[in-house]
């Protein structure tokens, strides 16, 4: 039947991340769509034209053909409601906290976008509440229009009294197509061959939703920071009194763009940015008072005055107007006014508008920057799974599973997932699967397990250190992986040949692929050397780079006592480039320390899990049983191992020798010695995995017994050096212990966890008994006040998925959640964006 009409409860709008790229991860076209909803729209239009020239001759009145002698112009244009940063990022601006809003790979981007206008069938929503319900929708009464190579050439924001905060977009694009179902080829055009693309794409209806987070920011949560910047009135911010009574508010940040032609090519090669860039923010306000002292136009044209302003959107809060927390900031600095103007008339107020501008430079120059700050709710974004075409065969049979997303590490720019139990000769040889974000997105550029390809000439370790395909043997490589701030990669081998091994790779210069700089390794019998291992978050001014690595069933001193577990260091200088690592240095455990129980406490395995932040190493020992542990254990469980973390700090030289690190904590969670009314079975596997951030470690406890059943939890401690404000932390107390808020027996929550920055803390729970789906919890807060604000499940999860099971599957970075399920079919990954 034919339909009647198209209203916006029918509609979509969704971007891929490249035009000429893959539309989907792994498969080009396959399950996996890289295509995104712009949530909270409001508007769509879109349209083409083609200048078309006559031809003419004489001897005829008529035109006797017309040529195209100009690229066609496709117009999109749309608006949607500012929430949360979300939109910003799929259209390639940066929104992480301190970052240029124009990222550069934004300012050189050569081929766009894709933008997909989805319909569904007539009296149907497009984003109804379940997948289901959109899979159940009929096929072929979907259609889609798409456009390609789509530029953003204008963005602008507004806010007024009495309407919602919005956000508006043009982009102009090289094509446009429209195609039945959910389903067609790339509407993009090559830039430099000029030709269509032969790949496809798919809309994901697992990406189609209402959208998560605020639904709408309101115009009494916002603040400006605008400082004493007019020449005639007062015009300051709304913390001051005599502040003008602003009215509205709008920036204006136009990317106006030049097609380049050449001959050979009808669509043109690429848009350019037209620069320099000019943004506008304008202010209408309620005069308020006039100035108090003199000031006038002939001196401020000489005085050349500039000035920071920040436009702050704060998120609805029961408590009253801006009282919530910050959901989008804008700031621009080296800012200048250009105009005021005043009005009024009989029955008005007197108005005045101000218009202020500034030319938008690099973050490098610190002039001119404009940057955007935006937190809102984590959303899955990505679904990470094997199978591109270069892949080695990952399975012996089909039931054998790999092991891909037992650990997972990442920094904004590289992804690394290990796959531990990937085979080779019946074995657990290991590789792992390198990920670039590639505007927005991370695709896969390397697959490696070490093999002779992947090392540099100058690479000298016993050769059957590394894995190689005649070599039969359980060496899982990818157990453990860590990516370094400067971009250096490195993956952990717990069960080599030389038991165990630590790889370290670093980028090419156009950081397309990895080589080994270094191998690190103890040739001790069966320690498990490198089953975790973290690189500082944080270089040091001279470009120290330090690696933590554990050894969980390293022996006592002499071989006397096993699993007791150790920690090493290596560290590496990336000032200028990167010199090879140090052999590691094995970090005491049994110094002179004033605490409870001995540090070497037989089948302790310290080093199960370890992190490290600006000279800080934290390491878990789930295991460890100190005296006092028997001392009050008893509550009828005999619960004697309740497990510690161990604190290192570099007091004294530059980290490389033994004596330059000391012990100055070790957590245990025990009431009466650390803080806590806790006992030993509310703590027990303490340290399965730890985590640490300038002042404040995070302590799983997934065997941790709470209101009579074992739910697990995590423990937070806090630091302070009593000599100095700005030395590493030296004394460490129990702050708060956090538990889920529908935490049930066996979830195991606290079996992973993660601090990306000093207010957030994200904890696995894999099990979730009676929900039958594995979670991760977002906490947020500071010192012992924490709030868990979120949790997240992935949407195709079923009760058989272990996600963040291990102390390895679970990362962040500033604003990302990675999180491994290596026991579910298939194997996967998930990426959530907040």
């Amino acid at each position: 039947m034919a339909r009647n009409r198209t209203i916006y409860a029918n509609e979509v709008l969704m971007v891929s991340p490249s035009a000429t790229g893959l539309q989907s991860l792994n498969y080009d076209g396959g399950p996996r769509s890289l295509l995104r909803q712009i949530k909270r729209t409001q508007s769509i239009n879109y349209s083409w034209n083609i200048n078309r020239s006559d031809v003419n001759q004489f001897g005829n009145l008529a035109r006797i053909d017309t040529v195209v002698l100009e690229p066609p112009t496709v117009n999109l244009d749309f608006t949607y409601l500012l929430t949360d940063g979300k939109n910003e990022h799929l259209l390639g601006f940066d929104n992480t906290e301190g970052s240029d809003f124009l990222h550069k790979d934004f300012m050189s981007d050569v081929d766009g976008r894709n933008f997909y206008i989805y319909t569904t069938e007539e009296g149907k929503d497009a984003a109804p509440s379940t997948i289901a319900k959109i899979e159940a929708q009929t096929e072929a009464n979907k259609h889609v229009v798409a456009l390609g190579n789509c530029y953003v050439t204008n963005y602008s924001v507004s806010a007024a009294v009495g309407g919602i905060p919005t956000a508006n977009v043009s982009a102009e694009a090289f094509n446009i197509q429209s195609s039945p179902g959910t389903a067609g080829g790339n509407p993009a055009i090559h830039p430099t061959g000029g030709n269509q693309m032969s790949s496809s794409y798919k809309i994901p209806s697992e990406y189609i939703s209402t959208g998560a987070g605020v639904h709408a920011l309101l115009p009494g949560d916002i603040d400006l920071n605008i400082g004493d910047t007019a020449l005639l009135s007062l015009l300051a911010d709304g913390a001051q009194s005599s502040a003008s009574h602003i009215q509205s508010v709008s920036i204006d940040v136009p990317l106006s763009r030049t097609t380049l032609n050449r001959l050979g090519n009808p669509f043109g090669y690429s848009k350019v940015l037209d620069t320099p860039i000019t943004a506008n923010i304008s202010i209408s306000a309620i005069l308020a008072d006039k100035k108090s002292t003199e000031k006038s136009l002939f001196t401020e044209l000489s005085e050349d005055s500039k000035s920071d302003i920040t436009v702050a959107f704060r998120k609805p809060n029961v408590k009253g107007s801006r009282q919530g927390d910050k959901a989008v900031a804008f700031t621009f600095n080296d800012i200048q006014l250009i105009s005021e103007s005043y009005g009024m008339s009989i029955g008005d107020n007197r108005s005045v508008d101000y218009s202020f501008t500034a030319v938008l430079g690099g973050s490098s120059s610190d002039k001119g920057v404009m940057k955007m700050a935006a937190s809102g709710v984590y959303e899955q974004i990505q679904v990470f799974e094997t199978g591109v075409a270069t892949d080695t065969r990952n399975r012996e049979s089909a039931t054998n599973m790999v092991g891909y997303g037992c650990a997972a590490a990442a920094n904004n720019e590289f992804l690394v997932i290990g796959a531990s139990g990937f085979p080779t000769n019946g074995e657990e040889k290991g590789c792992a699967y390198i990920y670039k974000n590639n505007k927005g997105f991370y695709t896969q550029i390397m697959q490696t397990s070490g093999e002779s390809a992947h090392r540099q000439a100058n690479l000298t370790v016993p050769t059957d250190t590394l894995p190689a395909a005649s070599n039969a043997y359980h060496t899982n490589f990818g157990a453990s992986v860590a990516v370094s701030p400067e971009n250096l990669i490195a993956i952990g081998m717990p069960n080599s040949a030389q038991d165990g091994a630590v790889a370290i790779y670093e980028p090419n210069l156009d950081k397309t692929a990895f080589s080994i700089n270094t191998v690190v390794f103890d040739s001790t019998n069966s320690i498990k050397y490198g089953e975790s291992i973290a690189f500082d978050k944080t270089v040091s001014g001279d470009g120290t780079q330090f690696l933590a690595i554990g050894s969980p069933n390293k022996t006592s001193a002499g071989g006397g006592t096993g699993d007791v577990g150790a920690v090493y260091v290596s560290r590496g200088n990336v000032a200028e480039g990167v010199n090879a690592f140090s052999e590691a240095v094995l970090l005491n455990k049994d110094a002179d320390f004033l605490g409870p129980g001995p540090l070497s406490s037989p089948g302790a395995q310290a080093g199960s899990s370890v992190a490290i932040h600006e000279g800080v190493i934290v390491a878990g020992a789930p295991y460890w049983s100190g005296a006092p542990f028997n001392a009050i254990a008893t509550d009828g469980e005999n619960q004697t191992t309740s497990g510690a973390a161990i604190v290192w700090a570099a007091r004294d030289g530059d980290g490389s020798a033994f004596a330059h690190w000391d012990i100055v904590s070790v957590l245990t969670g025990v009431g009466g010695h650390w803080g806590t009314t806790a006992g030993a079975s509310q703590n027990a596997a303490l340290g399965t995995d730890v985590d640490i951030f300038k002042n404040t470690i995070v302590v799983g406890a997934p065997s941790g017994k709470y209101d009579g059943v074992i739910q697990g939890a995590v423990l937070v401690y806090t630091g302070y050096n009593p000599n100095s404000v700005i030395d590493k932390p030296e004394h460490w107390n129990w702050a708060t212990t956090l538990t889920a808020s529908d935490g049930v027996g066996g979830d195991r929550f606290g079996s992973s966890v993660s601090m990306p920055n000093s207010s957030t803390i994200i904890i696995g729970s894999p099990r979730q008994v009676g929900v039958g789906l594995a979670s991760v919890y977002v906490f947020t807060g500071a010192g012992s006040s924490w709030t868990q604000t979120q949790k997240i499940t992935y949407s195709g999860a079923s009760s058989s998925d272990v996600y963040g099971h291990y102390d390895n599957s679970l990362a962040a970075t500033q604003k990302e959640i990675f999180v491994g399920g290596d026991e579910g079919t298939p194997e996967n990954v998930i990426r959530y964006r907040i």
